[in-house]
């Protein structure tokens, strides 16, 4: 006997998780956002990073499955950094940078190309081995699924023709993305708005995720 796991059930919690995650966000004040440049950059990677994990999700329960991997990668790429820059290193970067443009007079928006890399952003986390692991693991498939490689090809045909034939292991993991998303924003705004109450909250749904994930299996 075996359990199988049960996408449906997976995408109710998922979105469940998204809703509370928005209660508790939802009209939250920052203060010193209007001046701060570090937290402007901070909050808009954070948003970023529950956008696409809402998306992933809403896009598995409409059956989109092709569209919901390639957001993945971009997915983790906002998480990493909302993390970065929670971290001192790229608080020290975003200080150097604010510094940079006020001697040059430059206030344009700050380009993508202008952060460290993703792997350069994991090396300076002062805690990174489960999230370089998981990079290590796992960036290849995802660089393939979102730029139309061949794990986002082969999960668009059948035997017999064109059909979305993602596994069900590759969907979990794509909830699964879409959840650490939910749950690390919601901690991290939590961290830097000093809210102890939020931050140890969602602490305890991140500690306890891998029995939530036993929860969406069925004998």
């Amino acid at each position: 006997m075996h359990t199988v796991w049960n996408r449906g059930r997976h995408v109710i919690w998922s979105k469940d998780l998204q809703n509370k995650v928005w209660v508790d966000l939802n009209g939250r004040k920052i203060p010193e956002l209007s001046i701060n440049s570090h937290l402007q950059l901070l909050c808009a990677s954070l948003a970023n990073a529950k956008e696409h994990g809402m998306a992933i999700t809403q896009l598995i329960e409409w059956g989109f499955d092709g569209s919901a991997m390639a957001l993945q990668r971009p997915c983790f790429e906002a998480w990493v950094r909302s993390l970065w820059l929670l971290d001192l290193a790229g608080r020290e970067w975003s200080e150097d940078l604010e510094k940079a443009r006020l001697r040059q007079k430059y206030f344009n928006d700050i380009a993508r190309d202008e952060f460290p890399s993703v792997g350069r952003m994991i090396d300076m986390l002062e805690n990174n081995e489960t999230i370089g692991k998981f990079k290590k693991d796992h960036w290849s498939r995802l660089c393939s699924y979102t730029h139309g490689g061949k794990s986002q090809l082969r999960g668009q045909l059948s035997g017999n023709g064109v059909e979305v034939r993602f596994s069900s292991d590759e969907i979990r993991e794509a909830l699964s993305i879409s959840d650490c998303s939910s749950l690390v924003v919601v901690a991290s705004f939590a961290k830097f708005l000093e809210d102890d109450c939020l931050f140890s909250k969602y602490c305890q749904w991140i500690e306890s995720y891998d029995d939530r994930l036993s929860s969406f299996s069925e004998w």
